[in-house]
């Protein structure tokens, strides 16, 4: 697929399932993005002293070409928008503020929201600057209930992050590895938008459907097409709340 991205019906409402690894709601002028990690990068050079790159800046750039293609009103974090504290570092902090200051004078209307995840909600407060609404899982956006974890995100259809899911595919000796989004039921669990994220194999059940990203296209594979051994969808002791609702009319707050 092109920018257009792969269509996918969910609560009756069409997504655009994106190689940029969002999730793209046209009608509700509302993309959906999970797992950034800011940070962790930082997070590994400071706790491990692993010699990795930063990053940042290039994730940062990968999400702004997302807002401009798509043209969206709202942007939703699906969860651990940060890895951990060390995303106080001088290099992050003054490279994502630079990024939000620029974002906001090219797109004023843009509204953030941050739905919480387990690395946000031990990670502390985020700047104001930022300009962000950080919303306690889950939440009702149009007809999709939206939480970090898949388990959380019911009753469906539901929008998720967390699992970082992958798709293992074999050929004889060959292997390639690709993050995917993953639909079971009327759950669809979004890949980590992070490059430098781990992602962790899946196991598709009958029914599952699973879209492998590519370079610059989503593609749905047969169920037919030979994968290895993941994990299942979800995550024991999740905790459940109520679930407040977001509207997207153009009178809504984002309370």
């Amino acid at each position: 697929m092109t920018f257009a991205g792969f269509p996918l019906m969910l609560g009756g409402e069409e997504l655009r399932l994106l190689p940029g690894r969002g999730a793209w709601w046209p009608a509700g002028e509302t993309l959906f993005v999970a797992d950034l990690h800011w940070g962790k990068e930082a997070t590994l050079r400071q706790r491990a002293a692993m010699p990795v790159p930063d990053l940042t800046h290039t994730e940062l750039a990968r999400l702004e070409r997302l807002i401009e293609q798509t043209a969206c009103r709202y942007l939703v974090l699906l969860g651990d928008l940060v890895h951990s504290s060390a995303w106080r570092s001088e290099a992050v902090m003054s490279q994502v503020s630079a990024w939000r200051h620029r974002v906001g004078q090219r797109f004023p209307k843009l509204d953030l929201r941050l739905i919480e995840g387990n690395h946000d909600q031990r990670s502390g407060g985020l700047p104001s600057e930022w300009g962000l609404t950080r919303l306690a899982p889950p939440v009702q956006i149009g007809p999709f209930v939206c939480a970090h974890y898949p388990e959380a995100a019911q009753p469906g259809p539901g929008l998720a992050g967390h699992l970082h899911p992958r798709i293992d595919l074999r050929s004889g000796p060959d292997r390639l590895r690709l993050p995917c989004f993953w639909l079971r039921g009327e759950q669809l669990t979004l890949p980590a938008f992070a490059w430098f994220a781990s992602h962790s194999a899946i196991t598709r059940e009958p029914g599952d459907r699973v879209f492998a990203i590519g370079d610059d296209e989503v593609l749905e594979l047969a169920h037919d097409a030979g994968e290895g051994r993941g994990r299942p969808n979800g995550r024991r002791g999740a905790r459940r709340r109520s679930i407040p609702s977001i509207g997207n009319d153009a009178g809504d707050s984002a309370g």
